[in-house]
Parts: structure tokens; sequence; C-alpha cells
């Protein structure tokens, strides 16, 4: 349907109705659709106006690298490196596809203002080339002036410079760009200016020139906001270089008439963390670090191109190992660790060559995505449980990983304490038999074995002073327990809760918060009670050293024998004895005419538990000055050794 010229481009509304400035855009929108451009680029202007789609960032942003193995942090423009990556790509692409017998020595002048790059190669064949319209062109010029031109579309394509954009981006951003080439008969040079708005060349017999190519370009810098190469430039130069020549060790790379010397590929390893696990083939070589941040790192190079972002090698490796890695650790050190928690303490440096067909996520190749199965089938066989037992002997890289294990659990172990802790002050304890008094220092908490020894002291007890908690069988033996088993356990979280105590107190605070003057602890007589009962709460509260040197645990030995004289009689006397010696000293004295063996708290008639409880004269205070051996005690089943502590 044909557009009336009057009709309004937003619809059917009048101008009219529409606010000042809506109706300037209304005619600023028509005004715009009837001036519409139409154009077709060529390839050199098309490059010109959307250079970034071929050679990514072109303004100055930092740029995070290892420089011989430490990590720094750079100023570059990524797009104005990639023309300079281009003209050396076709040296490492010609010494490949000559069977290594070519372009085995590089030059590279790179200066403030420009970049010379020269091999020797076979040079590019002085010949012509029948385009598509017939018309016939010679291949150096082809090669520098036209994108999507070279050798790299056919078969498998191996190098760096498969993408086929070429060295012809280089020309197009350059101010002047000449290449000379021999390829033993004849020699070409093409010179380029003004962004290659200028061509021209010139062919001769090679005469006595020897077979090679020479490129010199000199940016156009200002299409990249910079107006030289700077230094950090020049540093991400070498970088590659090293790794070329570490890969590439039939190639002699020399910068700025410094020859680049790699004798072995472990040189390049060398630069980065020591020590390493290092694994190699013919077309690859990789090392096993540890990472010098707190998150895994990785460098890859692959065909001498720093795949900035990594990408499928690096990852499958990572995931490989650490797969293997999570079954030793788990086996040795009874740690379940995620694949990532491994992976966050390595570092893998990777450098490749000869990988077919590569792919990446964009014509910057930052990230490599080749699929896993091309990956695994470039690698081969790789023996992941042999260099993940390399990893686990190599201390300097598994201990950190390890650490960091350690360390997030106990975070979150203080974390599940903290909440214990504060669910637990304001918890009720349901078996607490509080004092009336509040006055702290004039009341005592007991810990009683079992329920039968509370329920006698409920009727006879100091109900302003003396509180009571009921344990039910053998505490918790803490030795060697975590936080927050300790505050999980019923029993061992309720005294704590009923003192106010909370891990990690000193004495001062200690001082402050204890609810309670004196600790007691009441058991039987027998190796149940004294020798396992006392001991395991002695130990439990240990947790606390201080509170020993603040006189704050007292032991109320319970009674083995109560002799009477007049016994059931108005007159009655009662006498207590703790072990068998006094029991048999005192019986020999003639005074006392019966007695009874007491088999535990529970069998205390009222006025006998009384007495033991008010006669505080009798209580032992419990003042460690032998620290090893208290905790040497409790590190084992040693019942009879505890037994003969408490005795002694």
């Amino acid at each position: 349907m044909e557009r009336k010229p009057s009709q309004n481009p937003l619809g059917n509304i009048r101008a009219g109705n529409f606010h000042p400035l809506a109706t300037e855009v209304v005619h600023f929108l028509g005004d715009a659709m009837s001036e519409d451009v139409f154009k077709v680029l060529n390839d050199r202007d098309h490059t010109l106006l959307r250079g970034h789609i071929m050679l990514g960032s072109m303004v100055e942003e930092p740029y995070t690298l290892y420089v011989n193995g430490k990590l720094e942090t750079l100023n570059i423009v990524p797009g104005l490196l990639k023309t300079v990556f281009e003209l050396i790509d076709n040296t490492v692409d010609e010494h490949i596809r000559s069977g290594r017998q070519y372009a085995t020595k590089v030059s590279i002048t790179m200066t403030p203002t420009s970049l010379q790059v020269e091999d020797n190669g076979r040079g590019i064949p002085v010949e012509e080339y029948e385009l598509e319209d017939g018309t016939k062109e010679l291949r150096p010029v082809l090669c520098w002036t036209r994108l999507r031109s070279g050798t790299s579309f056919e078969g498998h394509s191996f190098g760096p410079s498969a993408n086929g954009v070429g060295s012809s981006i280089s020309c197009i951003f350059s101010t002047n760009f000449s290449g000379e080439t021999c390829d033993g008969k004849k020699w070409c040079r093409v010179v380029c200016s003004d962004n290659m708005g200028t061509i021209n060349h010139a062919v001769e017999k090679a005469g006595k020139r020897k077979r090679g190519t020479k490129v010199l370009m000199e940016p156009d810098f200002s299409r990249f906001g910079v107006q030289a190469f700077s230094p950090d430039h020049m540093k991400v130069v070498r970088e590659r270089l090293e790794a070329l020549a570490s890969i590439y060790q039939t190639m002699q790379f020399i910068f700025n008439d410094e020859k680049i010397k790699v004798k072995k590929r472990t040189e390049w390893l060398d630069r980065f963390q020591k020590p390493y696990v290092y694994l190699s083939s013919d077309n690859w070589f990789f090392g096993i670090m540890p990472t010098e941040t707190d998150e895994y790192s990785q460098v890859t190079y692959l065909e001498g191109l720093h795949v900035k972002n990594g990408g499928t090698i690096e990852s499958w490796i990572a995931k490989e190992l650490c797969a293997e890695l999570r079954v030793l650790i788990k086996k040795k050190h009874r740690l379940e660790m995620s694949p990532g928690e491994i992976k966050r303490g390595l570092l893998i440096a990777f450098n490749g060559s000869m990988f077919p067909e590569m792919k990446f996520d964009s014509q910057t190749k930052e990230r490599m995505v080749n699929s896993e199965a091309e990956v695994r089938q470039y690698f081969g066989d790789v023996d992941f449980k042999k260099l993940a037992k390399q990893v686990m002997d190599t201390p300097e890289i598994i201990d950190p990983i390890l650490e960091a294990k350690l360390a997030k659990q106990l975070a979150a172990e203080k974390r599940a304490v903290t909440m214990a802790q504060k669910k637990q002050a304001k918890a009720y304890i349901e078996k607490f038999i509080p004092a009336k008094t509040r006055n702290p220092m004039n009341r005592n908490l007991y810990l009683v074995e079992g329920f039968s020894a509370v329920s006698q002291a409920i009727r006879v007890r100091n109900v302003e002073r003396q509180a009571f908690y009921p344990l039910r069988g053998m505490p918790m033996n803490v030795y060697g327990a975590k936080e927050a088993s300790i505050v999980e356990n019923k029993e061992m979280s309720d005294i704590m809760a009923i003192l106010g105590l909370k891990f990690g107190m000193g004495a001062k605070e200690l001082d402050d918060v204890l609810t309670h003057a004196k600790i007691c602890l009441l058991a039987d007589g027998d190796l149940d009670g004294a020798g396992g009962i006392v001991p395991l709460l002695i130990n439990f509260f240990y947790l606390w050293p201080d509170i020993y040197s603040l006189h704050r645990i007292w032991i109320v030995p319970s009674p083995r024998y109560v002799l009477y004289r007049n016994q059931e009689k108005k007159n009655e006397e009662r006498d207590y004895c703790w072990n068998k010696d006094e029991f048999e000293e005192k019986m020999a004295t003639g005074k006392w005419t019966s007695y009874r063996y007491v088999k535990g708290l529970g069998s205390l008639n009222p006025i006998e538990y009384k007495e033991m409880l008010e006669n505080e004269e009798r209580y032992l205070c419990v003042d460690i000055d032998d620290i090893q051996c208290i905790r040497t005690m409790f590190a084992g089943e040693c019942v009879e050794e505890r037994r003969k502590v408490m005795e002694a």
C-alpha cells in the first residue's frame, strides 16, 4: 500500500492534541523517515565503521594477565593488539604448514609507533589467483588487502589464524602498511596507506633475495583512542612470544633484538607458582599449582593465543582432576568436598598447539567453545588418577585446599554454635531446679547423677541457695569434640545455659557472668560415678580453663559407709566414711555399733542427704595443675586411670 506524504507517521492522531515538545518529536521522526540513507559498504569501509565486530574492544581498558608468572592488571586496547597478533600468527601458521621446516626464525620489532614482523618462511607464492568475477590478482595482494583470504578453509585447520580474517585487518587499521615476500622465484612488495585507501604493488625476480616474508605496520592509533603502543602493550606481546616459544620449540623468536629463550617447557611453568604437578605430550602441557588468590585461576594459551576466559580445555582438566581428588580427599582426610571447593584452590596453566578446528565465542577469541568430546579426542588418554595422587603428595597444593574447607566448616560450626547459644539462652530447661536467691554468689549448682538422687535433694535442699540439675547416665566426653556437637548435646547445652557459659570466655568474663558461686559435682562413689561421671564433667568444664583458677568447680564426695550408735533411737548418732580404710579404723574404736554400706546417692535417707549437702567443709575444690595429665586421661578408654586419679 502506498503511503501518502501527509499521513501522520505516528498514526491517526492530530498533532494539535500533543504537548509542543511531543509535536516537535513527531515532526523530527517524520523528517528522519523521509531522509533515510541507503548504502552498500565495501569490506574496508564496513570494517572501519564496525571494527569492534572483528577486533573486540577498541578502547583502552584494564586487562588482567600473568606477566612473568605474576598477576598484573595492565591498561591495553584489545583490538589494537589483535592487529599485531594477526601478523605474528601468520608466521606460526607458516611453520605448521611447512611441516615445521620453515619460519623457524621470527623477528619482531615493536616501537611505540610501529610493528615489524619478519620470518624465514617459504614466502607467499607470487602468482595470480582468479576471482569469481574472472579478474586475477596476486596472492600477496589478496592476503594483505582482502578479508577472508587465506589457506584456512579446506579440511582440518590448525594454527592461530583459522578464522580467515588475517593480516588484511591489520592493513585496514594502519595509516601505513607494507609487506614484502619472496617465494624463491619472485619477490613482491605491497604498499598501502590511508587505512588501505590506496594499494600499490611491485613484482621482481627473486635474484639473491632469500625466501621469507616481512611486514611493517604503522597503526592508525586515533581509531583506538591512544597515541602509541604503551609499555603494557609490549608486555602482552612478549608474554605471547614466551608462550609460543615454549610450545613451538622448533621456532626461535626474537623480540626487539632479544632472543626469547625457553629451552624446556617447564621453564614456562616455572614462572608461575611453585611447586607444581606437570603433565605433557607432543602438542600440549599443563601444570597444576596453588592459586595466588582465594578463587580458581587459569592461564590458557592455545597456539600462542591468550584465551583470557579459558573455556572447554581448562574446565575439562579441572573437572576430571577434581573428581579424582574428591575421592582421595574423602578416603584420606574424611572430608566431603565438592568439586567447586577443590577447584577454588587451584591454578591451571595450560599451553597447547595443533588443536583442530578451534572454536571461540567471538572473533576476539577470549573463550574456547569446542565440545568436550573434541577436547577428549585432542588429549587422548590422560591418567588423572595418577595426577591426583601427585597433587595429594604435594602439600603446597593440597594443604591450602584442605585448610580452606576446614575454615569454612569451622565458620559454619561457629554460626551454628552462636545460633544454638542464642536459642539456648531463651530456652526453658525442664529438669533444672533453681534456687530462690537472686545473688549469684550465694547459690550453688549441684550436678547430680540420676533422678533418684535429685528426688531426695528436692525434699531436703536449702531452697534459697541450692539449685539442682540431674544427669541421665554418662555425660558426653567432650575431648576432641567440635563446639557444634557439644551444643547439640541436650545436657551439655542445658548446663551452659544454666551457668551462662559461652565458648571462648576468659577469667574476667567468667567471673562476671557465672550464675552460681560453686558448681558442685555429685556422683556415686563407684567407678561409674567417681571414676566416670565426675571426671567427664571436669573435662567438660576444662573448655573454660580459667574456671578452675576461679575455684568454681567442687566435688561433693558421697559417703561409702554410714556408721550408727543407738540406731533408730532418740539419741542416735551418725558418722560417715568415704573409703574402706577410714571405715575399718573407725569401726575398730568400738564406738559404733552398726553400719550401712551406701550403694548410691539414691540410697541416702533424707537426713543423711541433707547433712552431706550442708557439710561444705568436706567439699573438694578442683584445681588442675597438670594439664597434660588431665587431657590425656580423656583421650581413650581409661576408666581405671580416672578412678585412681579421683581417689588420690
